[in-house]
């Protein structure tokens, strides 16, 4: 199935979509790794610590630090109630913010405008319509590569494509993204690292500095073999918010750019980043941040959050130092997210430090 312009007027059925990712990656990283990824994927499915019994133990531990009871709704809902007082929570939704709220940061093009009229910092960007090629090569012309393309309505990651350097390139990553929806965004890559930044009701509450995916090479192996091995580690050691590495497009470029190829053998303890998009990053890749942040790196948070209509929300900030004003790094916000991903917080490289986010969300919820 080929995802062209006749495919742009309506949604794809789950059916749909799932027979057009899969040419997408037979076209990109051939029969092979495609059955590969179709195996992870049901590996992963089965697997423990990525249902919601994860976000149930979150909000149970939340509740017990604040002596509030806990009644299990079925269907991952949970009802939370001290005294007279109650809330409702769905894994990581609460009822802080509204539908329409949630809905509208899901758009990346509407949630963009917004942005940028508040003043927020964001990447060089365009809005492109799935056929809109002109609008995109004069992108490209005005702006030096690395580029990124993401569907507009897209989320978890999902048919975004980073260190995008040919036109060649972008066609690829155009056909995936076009899966998802009709509506584009091609930005500039900022160079750095993802910070995630967590906002309740203006102040930043946790900070997170988040690597995409890596395996270290033995000098045996190849890439491909490392990425199984780390798939395997990771299913194996059932933490919560598991997440495997999948190979595609996003893959394939990210290692181009390393002189890599998935069947390339690493040298004995090198290092070698397998994804730039960090949703499919590991507990290991994600750390607390203790250490302060530079103010006008929370301000940008704060204003993001504040903008986008966000009690609560998960914004993305890429800088090469946290510690340093954005002026200074030329770094940006990436995203301003209504599902704040708060298992993010609590799978970590250091479970023992991490912040208990969910307490003081809890605690609002219920004032």
């Amino acid at each position: 199935m080929t995802v062209g312009a006749s495919h742009l007027t309506r949604p794809l059925s789950r059916l749909d979509r799932r027979i057009a990712v899969t040419a997408e990656l037979l076209r990109s990283i051939g029969p092979r790794d495609t059955l590969r990824r179709v195996r992870q994927e049901l590996e992963l499915r089965d697997a423990p610590g990525v249902s919601g019994d994860l976000y149930a133990d979150i909000w149970r531990d939340a509740a017990q630090a604040i002596e509030a009871r806990v009644t299990d709704l079925g269907g991952g809902f949970l009802e939370i109630s001290t005294g007279r007082r109650r809330t409702h929570v769905g894994r990581q939704f609460t009822g802080l913010d509204g539908c329409v709220t949630l809905c509208l940061v899901r758009d990346k093009s509407a949630v963009n405008r917004l942005l940028r009229t508040g003043g927020v910092r964001l990447p060089e960007q365009i809005e492109l319509e799935g056929g809109d090629l002109g609008g995109a090569r004069r992108f490209m012309a005005r702006w030096p590569a690395p580029w990124v393309l993401k569907p507009a309505g897209s989320s978890g990651g999902q048919g975004i494509t980073t260190g995008l350097r040919t036109w060649e390139d972008f066609e690829s990553a155009r056909r995936r993204a076009l899966v998802d929806g009709s509506r584009l965004v091609l930005e500039r890559q900022i160079a750095g690292d993802v910070y995630r930044l967590l906002v309740l009701d203006g102040e930043v509450i946790d900070v997170l500095r988040r690597l995409p995916s890596r395996v270290v090479g033995d000098g045996n192996r190849t890439v491909r073999e490392l990425i199984d091995a780390e798939n395997r580690a990771r299913l194996a050691a059932s933490r919560h918010g598991t997440s495997l590495v999948f190979i595609d497009f996003e893959c394939v470029v990210t290692l181009r750019a390393q002189g890599l190829s998935l069947s390339a053998v690493p040298a004995a303890g090198r290092p070698v980043a397998v994804k730039r998009v960090t949703n499919q990053n590991g507990a290991n890749d994600n750390f607390t941040v203790h250490t302060p942040i530079h103010p006008e790196v929370a301000e940008e948070a704060r204003r993001g959050a504040a903008v986008a209509g966000l009690r609560l929300a998960g914004v993305d900030i890429v800088t090469t130092n946290v510690g340093r004003s954005l002026t200074e790094t030329g770094g940006a916000l990436l995203e301003v997210n209504g599902g704040p991903g708060l298992h993010y917080h609590y799978a970590v490289a250091d479970p023992a430090n991490a912040t208990a986010v969910a307490v003081p969300i809890l605690r609002e919820l219920l004032r």
